[in-house]
């Protein structure tokens, strides 16, 4: 994720040098793609802190999920409540990124809108990379027409405690 950044501050640099020297052009196409790397990486990092805040929320509250149903931030859950993630990719040349969705809580959320805003930025922009755009690209796009990563609120408490054990026997 942070190459995101580290491109979106060389095209930032580039955007001054090109000000600097009166190519306003190519300072324009540099402004656009370090605006759009910046936000991208942006909006990775709040997806990537909504999904560790929603595991944080399951593991505080997995025995009351073993025995009922609670609200995480309007939307009922219960440890039988199947969550699905979707993914993208991108590149440019000589990086290529995979990232997740939030985790979206099935039949609660517009899950179709989201599945299809982050196939689309695959198809589009995931391409781009060597060797491994392609690659992603198409992985993603699979995942993405499967519906997308599946689980069970009860399969990640399951994964998180044995997270929990193999830590200790370290």
């Amino acid at each position: 994720m942070a190459v995101l950044l580290i491109f979106s501050v060389l095209f930032f640099l580039g955007l001054v040098y090109n000000l600097t020297v009166g190519d306003y052009a190519n300072a324009g196409v540099d402004f656009a793609v370090s605006v759009a790397l910046f936000g991208s990486w942006v909006y990775f990092l709040r997806q990537e802190n909504a999904s560790e805040q929603f595991l944080a929320w399951v593991y505080e509250n997995q025995e009351q999920l073993q025995y009922g149903a609670l609200r995480y931030e309007n939307k009922t859950v219960t440890s039988k409540s199947e969550v699905v993630r979707f993914q993208t990719c991108f590149s440019l040349i000589i990086f290529s990124i995979k990232s997740n969705s939030s985790y979206l809580i099935r039949g609660q959320e517009n899950e179709i809108v989201i599945a299809l805003l982050y196939s689309l930025i695959a198809f589009f922009l995931g391409w781009w990379g060597i060797p491994w755009g392609p690659v992603y690209t198409f992985q993603v796009l699979a995942e993405n027409i499967r519906g997308g990563e599946k689980r069970t609120v009860n399969d990640l408490i399951n994964d998180m405690n044995l997270e929990m054990e193999n830590m200790d026997d370290e």
